[in-house]
């Protein structure tokens, strides 16, 4: 199904949201015209009342294979990411064993190639067997095979490892994608934010600072060396405000937010239940506003999912015993476009930038945006339709989420990659 016309539908081109028609050939796009197309012997879908915008991009999800395959797989995550209109996802190292030797990210790459409906970038762990005390993986060796580097799920312990990670990283052009968590303040068993939720549920918290120090002390590092940072699921006023300040003296520097760090706050978690718990966790209302702030002026510049799925039986418990991590590659897009485009908080253009545009800037990856003899990534949603977020039709294995049986609109219709159409009104095309 590589050669096929979309008639009538409105179209992001050129920042511009316009009525337009297209024919791709051998995924290829061919023509874009004012008005309907005929091909013979060609398949005709037509998208009136549809938009068409840019295959969406999320470079921080959890595919949880090699080694966790019961909590999701690279072909179930994959699935789950075309329905939610994702033609491209960068998928994190805490698989067991993670990416941390060329052997090791050659065998996740060839289980990419098989398993994957859409396009995948890994990462490589910064750290052998990504632990706090290891010694820093050959960067030289395996930038050739990842994305960027990242620790995800813990922080880079010492100054003098980070300085030496960056300095690599550096030197292969690739970024330090920081989980910014000093761990030295986070207490064993911390579960929430240091905030309401400790007393009410009798919880152990997490403080904010935590992350903000860690951020701080790696901005110093990446000022330093002159590494390109970003700073995984920000979640405290603090940092934001750091990088704002900092984002002034490098452009190297740059940060992303999460669906549910930007739509919640400790008061919204209204029962000791796991599907509450993620990391960082779900901080105050002033924290929520100050992200909010972010991503209207630019200081946030990524929307990423940190899609993190978990067995039923690690999520159906007390937050303290729960997992970290909710499932939303399914989901986001209608749930952002809902909560914050249809409430005139931003504009669908500002939504696109921050789930696909500038992903594609930031880390130099392959832009989704239409043009001519170039492969086209799309994804086509109805603005109308409406439905609630049902976990029991998620293509992820992981079902966990605190926005189960919120109403939204603006699902997915049909996601193209590379030319292909993946997904199309609840059907995967593998």
């Amino acid at each position: 199904m590589n050669s096929f016309v979309i008639n009538n539908c409105q179209v992001y081109l050129n920042k511009k949201i316009v009525k337009k028609s297209l024919y791709i050939q051998n995924g290829i796009l061919k023509q874009v015209s004012n008005q309907p197309i005929d091909k013979q012997n060609i398949q005709t879908i037509d998208c009136s009342g549809l938009i068409a915008i840019p295959g969406l991009i999320d470079i921080h999800v959890h595919l949880r294979e090699p080694g966790q395959s019961y909590k999701e797989t690279i072909n179930t995550g994959t699935k789950a990411a075309a329905a939610g209109g994702y033609t491209t996802v960068c998928c994190m190292p805490n698989v067991i064993p993670p990416p941390d030797s060329v052997v090791n990210i050659k065998k996740l790459l060839s289980l990419i190639k098989k398993e994957a409906v859409i396009n995948v970038y890994p990462y490589t762990s910064i750290t052998k067997e990504r632990k706090y005390d290891s010694q820093i993986v050959d960067m030289d060796k395996l930038s050739n095979y990842c994305f960027a580097f990242s620790n995800d799920g813990c922080g880079v312990k010492t100054k003098k490892e980070m300085l030496v990670a960056m300095r690599n990283a550096k030197k292969c052009n690739k970024a330090i994608v920081a989980h910014a968590e000093d761990s030295s303040y986070v207490p064993q068993c911390g579960s929430v934010h240091d905030g309401i939720n400790v007393k009410k549920y009798n919880l152990v918290g997490i403080p904010s600072y935590s992350e903000t120090l860690q951020v701080m002390r790696d901005i110093e590092l990446a000022l330093k060396t002159n590494c390109q940072y970003h700073v995984c699921h920000v979640s405290v006023k603090e940092t934001v405000d750091l990088i704002r300040h900092y984002k002034k003296q490098s452009k190297k520097i740059s940060c992303e937010v999460t669906p549910h760090h930007l739509l919640l706050n400790e008061n919204d978690v209204k029962s000791n239940n796991g599907k509450y718990k993620t990391n960082p966790p779900l901080r105050t209302i002033s924290d929520q506003k100050a992200l909010i702030k972010g991503i209207k002026d630019g200081t946030i510049q990524i929307i990423a999912t940190d899609h993190a799925p978990h067995a039923a039986n690690e999520k159906n418990t007390t937050i303290d015993k729960a997992a970290f991590g909710i499932s939303s590659l399914d989901y986001a897009f209608a749930l952002l476009y809902t909560k914050l485009v249809k409430t005139n908080v931003i504009t669908l253009n500002k939504l696109i930038e921050l789930m696909s545009i500038n992903p594609s800037k930031l880390f130099n990856l392959p832009s989704s945006e239409l043009k001519i003899n170039k492969p086209v990534n799309l994804l086509i949603f109805d603005p109308k339709k409406k439905a609630k977020i049902n976990s029991k039709s998620f293509y992820s294995k992981g079902k966990s989420t605190p926005f189960e049986g919120i109403n939204c609109v603006g699902w997915p219709k049909i996601t193209i990659c590379n030319g292909k159409i993946v997904y199309k009104e609840g059907k995967i095309y593998e």
